[in-house]
């Protein structure tokens, strides 16, 4: 948890509801950083909709989104909390379309800071019992740079955003499957431990 974070209920809950051991420290982004993997940004309803007027929310998603991590955003509270009006009603709809779609940020709701203690402990314990792999039904592509980008992604930690860096680095599935760890380094948002995580499953023996 970072240390500028204030949320004394939920770091309660954490502790003392979930039993999790939580280290409270300065992080170099996001507010909770989950097993070295996940990285979650957590917001007020009125943070989120001042970050919207002033553009700082895009600056900070853009941040997680090309960082080592998989990154994950929760807005605590609800409109009612913030300051009302048409702005908060309509642009925070396409704020939120925005972080899932552009940036490849899954937004996660909840009304208190124990409701958001519920959420991170639960990504931490669905995190250790997916392991790295990722199955994804009832999707076929029928263009072939979506078909391409569908199959990229499946990899550890490789969202959209990262897909797309990949594939234009690489030039192609065989090569971007074909690639070493360190050249895997070199796709934006690619850190040590995501590369990694992708050459264990590609060297993987079944």
């Amino acid at each position: 948890m970072d240390s500028r974070e204030s949320a004394p209920a939920l770091l309660d809950a954490l502790r003392s509801r979930h039993g999790l051991c939580v280290e409270v420290a300065r992080l170099g982004a996001g507010d909770y950083l989950i097993d070295g993997l996940i990285l979650v940004e957590r917001k007020r309803w009125n943070d989120f909709e001042q970050g919207i007027v002033t553009g700082r929310l895009f600056k900070q998603a853009h941040k997680l989104a090309c960082g080592s991590w998989l990154p994950f955003m929760v807005i605590e509270g609800r409109e009612e909390e913030g300051g009302g009006g048409r702005l908060a009603a309509n642009a925070a709809r396409g704020a939120e379309i925005a972080l899932s779609l552009k940036f490849g940020i899954p937004v996660l709701r909840t009304s208190n800071q124990e409701e958001s203690a519920f959420v991170l402990s639960d990504l931490l314990l669905q995190n250790r019992k997916a392991g790295s792999a990722s199955v994804r039904k009832g999707y076929a592509p029928k263009r072939v740079r979506n078909r391409a980008l569908y199959v990229v992604t499946g990899l550890p930690g490789v969202g959209r955003k990262i897909g797309t860096d990949a594939l234009e680095r690489f030039g192609s599935l065989r090569a971007a499957f074909g690639a070493s760890e360190d050249a895997w380094l070199g796709v934006p948002g690619v850190g040590k431990t995501r590369a990694r995580r992708i050459a264990d499953l590609l060297d993987m023996r079944l």
